[in-house]
């Protein structure tokens, strides 16, 4: 209708159902074809994450009418009382010992079991200790998985509201993040590796893909193969040891987000790209990615 039109892709479909073998991919076809009317009969695309724009450009979308908008990072959000670190500590025990945590979705995407079993080689350092917020499908086996190895240093805890994840990353030492592996591993930018950094906290992950490269670009925390959970406990290992190393890390991270990832400039930006685009200018602004 002549209208303009701004299509914004925050998942990877049908490509993601063929990956998974949810469909064949002679059924991903007539999927495909639609997918590529709307992105070719759109005046501007934007999409959510660096490795989906990695994807789009493989489809062939002009680089000038793609842009980045991936969520972002809000300073107001981690604005915490004073002395939160210590009563966070208190109300869950942590005093004394160096705590990693994880905070989000128990699937089979997270691989949470990397974790359990990190936490399994740790089991000789009373000094270290697990704690995971979150639900999902694999939640119960990750438990049954830790009854099994009788594990006494990881902590299953509810989901908790959003607001509520800074004041538990304040009060832990390090952040928890493993992913699973996948020829599309690399489209993923979760939420709770902007809290992370955010938070100051230096993360230690078990993952491939855009995030694994940009915590060793900014110098954000260690990074260990998909799947390696002695790798990942001995990471987890040499950072309780080496407190001044955790803050330098923490700190590389935060000036990362805070320089790169602010939401109100990527909001604005966005804003800026509508307003172009309802003038009928969908050229006038060159294509953002706060990354480059």
């Amino acid at each position: 209708w002549r209208k303009p039109f701004l299509l914004e892709i925050r998942d990877l479909w049908p490509d993601a159902l063929v990956v998974k073998k949810a469909i064949a991919p002679w059924q991903a076809v007539p999927l495909q074809a639609m997918a590529r009317a709307l992105y070719f009969g759109a005046d501007r695309v934007a999409t959510l994450t660096p490795g989906l724009k990695i994807e789009l450009l493989k489809k062939g979308i002009p680089p000038t009418r793609l842009d980045l908008f991936p969520n972002g990072f809000s300073e107001e959000f981690f604005r915490l009382e004073a002395g939160t670190r210590e009563k966070v500590r208190a109300q869950f025990g942590w005093d004394g010992r160096f705590v990693a945590v994880y905070t989000g979705s128990l699937t089979e995407v997270t691989a949470v079991d990397t974790v359990v079993r990190a936490a399994a080689a740790l089991k000789s350092r009373p000094d270290i200790r697990f704690d995971l917020f979150g639900f999902g499908q694999c939640k119960p086996k990750a438990m049954a998985l830790a009854r099994e190895l009788a594990l006494d240093n990881i902590h299953f805890h509810e989901p908790v509201p959003k607001t509520q994840v800074p004041a538990i990353l304040a009060g832990a030492d390090a952040a928890l993040m493993t992913l699973f592996r996948s020829p599309l591993i690399h489209i993923y930018f979760e939420n709770k590796f902007i809290d992370y950094l955010g938070a100051h906290k230096p993360i230690l992950a078990s993952l491939e893909g855009v995030q694994a490269d940009l915590i060793r670009r900014c110098g954000a925390g260690e990074v260990v193969p998909t799947f390696d959970h002695a790798a990942l406990a001995k990471a987890i290992a040499a950072a309780a040891d080496d407190p001044m190393r955790c803050r330098e890390m923490g700190e590389a991270g935060y000036r990362f987000v805070r320089e790169r990832l602010e939401q109100r400039k990527i909001l604005e930006r966005y804003a800026e790209t509508l307003e172009a685009l309802a003038c009928g200018q969908p050229g006038q602004l060159e294509p953002w990615d706060p990354f480059q």
